[in-house]
């Protein structure tokens, strides 16, 4: 029996966009997913340098925006995907902003994943908490930056010794290639050693995991003030609001409110064990 003529045509009606579905839906997969792999790289330079100066609008970075509930980061991977990533000086597909970043500190920063949202009540934190009310600062170069990693040492030996005591005298070593890395695992499981900063303040931004303003915790590092080449500025968190920094214009310790900054960077560095 032969199919009357509307019959085939209707067949062929159904057909086509079944079979030009089946074509693109490979298409359209690997779309997504280079979309998925461009927005994660952004996310990753824009803990690590800052927001993109060359951005037309405020962006709300995906991953702190779409998820409420924390992760678990004992899983954060000890290689950085992007680091040996890099981006030709002729390519002009690629803005300044993220040549810079795949060009440096991708080699070395902490791979971040989406923000924390807890606070952490840790015995490091609260060590941190009490480092910071008794700093002293030293005669060095850069006296914000040589804080920053004095407070985070003794703090994270602190984690290794359970004894936190401000008055011993911090003897940080040489940083090591993978310290960055190390300083962004901050879940329970305890380190090997204590957490080793970069001296530069703009490169101690590169470590640790993101944290959103909401779980700020005594010992969290803050960083604003961005310029080309990052932070200017820094602090350590003494609670929920407060910032522990170094005066630019007097050069002495001074307390601020994180609500008076305008644009900053939270990095937990210190894990958040009991």
């Amino acid at each position: 029996m032969s199919l009357p003529w509307w019959a085939w045509v209707a067949g062929l009606l159904f057909a086509v966009p079944c079979l030009i579905g089946l074509l693109l839906a490979p298409v359209l997969l690997l779309s997504d997913q280079a979309e998925a792999v461009n927005n994660d790289l952004y996310d990753q330079c824009e803990s690590a340098i800052g927001p993109d100066p060359d951005a037309t609008e405020t962006r709300t970075p995906a991953r702190e925006s779409d998820v409420d509930d924390e992760l678990d980061h004992s899983d954060v991977p000890t290689a950085n995907p992007y680091a040996s990533a890099t981006a030709e000086p002729d390519d002009a597909s690629v803005s300044s902003w993220m040549r810079r970043c795949l060009n440096g500190p991708m080699s070395s920063a902490a791979y971040q994943m989406p923000p924390l949202t807890q606070h952490n009540g840790g015995f490091e934190s609260r060590c941190a908490a009490v480092l910071a009310r008794n700093i002293h600062l030293a005669e060095v170069a850069d006296p914000l930056s040589d804080m920053i990693r004095r407070i985070v040492y003794q703090a994270s030996m602190a984690g290794l010794t359970d004894t936190c005591d401000p008055e011993v005298p911090a003897r940080i070593p040489a940083p090591a290639a993978d310290d960055c890395r190390l300083s962004a695992q901050v879940g329970p499981v305890p380190r090997s050693r204590p957490v080793v900063l970069p001296e530069a303040l703009e490169q101690q931004a590169y470590c640790g995991q993101r944290v959103r303003l909401s779980a700020l915790s005594a010992g969290d590092v803050v960083f604003w003030d961005y310029g080309p080449r990052g932070p200017q500025r820094a602090g350590i968190a003494l609670g929920a609001d407060g910032v522990l920094t170094v005066d630019a214009a007097t050069g002495r310790l001074a307390t601020l409110r994180i609500s008076e900054v305008r644009y900053v960077q939270v990095k937990r560095v210190l894990r958040a064990a009991p």
